[in-house]
């Protein structure tokens, strides 16, 4: 009697269960969603080479022109180049503060005129002269030069003549 019982109890939690899961399952729904995963990169460019942020002495010997020649002797100021992660061109502008000519620090006396030359070109103080030049944004560092031009006085004052050349990049 037990055993009937107990099998009857069991067909009847079955049918219970195979009904319950079939009114679940005839009302499911569902839902989906999209993640989107993102980031991005800055963009860079970088000037690299040992002339970089360089400041350079050179003695009033080391760049005089000789023997009666208007232009001084080229002298490298090191490399320069650029690295960047943008796969164009950059625009490279030269400026000096004073021109392209070294200037005594307090009495604003000329010494020279000079020119900077860097990847077959050269950039002064010339005033038809753009001093720009568009590369590739990734070029290799090579050698820049510093030459007197044009101009030395035979007389300077004593003291200390300098410009500072600004070098920017900008990319395309």
């Amino acid at each position: 009697m037990i055993f009937k019982l107990m099998k009857k109890l069991s067909v009847i939690l079955s049918v219970s269960f195979l009904l319950l899961s079939s009114a679940f399952s005839l009302n499911a729904t569902q839902d989906s969603t999209d993640i989107n995963i993102s980031t991005s990169v800055d963009e860079y460019v970088n000037f690299i080479g040992t002339a970089a942020g360089a400041s350079k002495y050179y003695t009033v010997d080391e760049i005089q022109p000789i023997g009666g020649s208007s232009a001084g002797p080229r002298i490298s100021l090191g490399t320069l180049g650029l690295e960047s992660n943008h796969p164009g061109d950059c625009d490279i502008a030269f400026s000096a503060k004073n021109n392209f000519r070294l200037r005594h620090t307090v009495t604003n006396e000329r010494l020279t005129h000079f020119r900077l030359l860097w990847k077959g070109e050269g950039m002064s103080g010339n005033p038809v002269r753009t001093n720009k030049l568009t590369l590739p944004c990734n070029s290799s560092s090579t050698t820049i030069n510093f030459q007197a031009v044009a101009y030395f006085n035979p007389n300077p004052q004593a003291g200390v003549y300098q410009d500072i050349v600004t070098v920017t990049v900008t990319t395309q």
